[in-house]
């Protein structure tokens, strides 16, 4: 069960980063493009240096440090201690965001918008990043958008961990 998981995450991520190509081509959407590279991978720590684990564990955002880091699908993961750090790296589609770290809204219309990762839900266990409360605020994880979002995520990310 865990590795279909994990490999419905990175397909998830493989997607989110294709369809941010493809929607980078276009002017509307290329700033988006550009200012999501350091999200996930990119320039910079995934999720902009947070803790990917302090979500569930702490109940909070928290910046990661560098001295705890962890690559992890090409990029760089930070978080606040050594116990942490070791929880991912022994289950990162556990702790890892949905959509690629990308706004699980914007997520839903097909887009790749930069979520602030003090805007955060978790549902059912996973961890969703929004571009704002108010957008989180209008997150509805059992709607249709949200299921077929999620389920294109997963798709990308077992693709991803078949390769």
């Amino acid at each position: 069960m865990r590795t279909n998981v994990a490999r419905i995450l990175l397909a998830s991520i493989l997607f989110a980063f294709s369809l941010s190509l493809v929607v980078g081509s276009n002017s509307a959407y290329g700033r988006h493009t550009t200012q999501v590279q350091g999200i996930w991978g990119g320039e910079g720590p995934a999720i902009q240096g947070y803790d990917a684990v302090a979500y569930s564990t702490m109940g909070k955002a928290m910046k990661g440090i560098e001295e705890y880091t962890y690559e992890w699908l090409g990029a760089n993961w930070q978080f606040v201690n050594a116990e942490h750090r070791d929880l991912f790296a022994a289950d990162p589609t556990n702790y890892a965001p949905q959509h690629g770290g990308y706004c699980s809204v914007g997520a839903t219309g097909g887009g790749t918008i930069t979520a602030d990762p003090e805007a955060w839900r978790i549902v059912d266990g996973r961890l969703y990043l929004f571009f704002s409360d108010d957008t989180a605020s209008r997150f509805d994880p059992k709607s249709s958008a949200v299921t077929e979002a999620d389920t294109n995520w997963q798709n990308k990310l077992l693709d991803l961990l078949s390769e």
